[in-house]
């Protein structure tokens, strides 16, 4: 599904009004990545590339034997491709979180997708459940056993419960960068999930 980006530069991606991602999110992603780099994870799935600021901080940091890269844009898929081309262990991937299906499990889940819904932003409790339910299950079919699934929240978003897997959250204090609502702040937190 192609998407029509009122901005998209090298450092600003906005949809109907909505940050996808700036380039100003770089200190975020690296805090964030960082706090991954003692697993030293093999094989590492990373959903969402927008600008390619965490791809870059991933391979930078973590430096995976296989990092694919899961973007549901097909001008973004675009620059993912340009992105994995001078880098050998870097495989582009176009195609929907919830549908895809991988050819091995990943020691590492990198989630950082952007949810192209119009409507509000806020969820009801059963809902939350729902995807929190739905996630575990998507989880069961990607993560290795004593993978990590990791999701960088922006402010001061709450992360999910996922039933049967452990949470833990850091928070972040960074410098300021753009907010989806085109606000800025200087809070983030990496949450992170394994299998209880």
């Amino acid at each position: 599904m192609k998407h029509n980006f009122q901005i998209k530069t090298q450092d600003l991606l906005v949809w109907k009004g909505w940050v996808v991602m700036s380039r100003s999110e770089a200190p975020l992603m690296n805090e964030a990545v960082q706090l991954l780099a003692d697993s030293k994870p093999g094989r590492v799935l990373e959903i969402g590339y927008g600008l390619g600021v965490s791809a870059e901080i991933i391979q930078d940091v973590l430096n995976p034997e296989v990092h694919d890269i899961l973007e549901l844009d097909p001008q973004i898929y675009s620059d993912l491709c340009a992105f994995a081309q001078p880098r050998p262990g870097v495989h582009p991937l176009l195609g929907d979180f919830w549908d895809f299906s991988p050819a091995s499990r990943y020691d590492l889940v990198f989630y950082d997708p952007f949810d192209y819904v119009d409507g509000s932003d806020e969820e009801d409790v059963n809902e939350q459940k729902q995807y929190g339910m739905d996630m575990a299950e998507r989880l069961e079919t990607l993560l290795e056993e004593g993978g990590t699934f990791a999701w960088p929240h922006f402010g001061d978003t709450q992360p999910p419960v996922i039933p049967g897997f452990k949470r833990g959250t850091k928070r972040l204090k960074v410098p300021a960068y753009l907010f989806q609502d085109g606000t800025e702040t200087e809070t983030g937190s990496l949450a992170t999930w394994m299998r209880k």
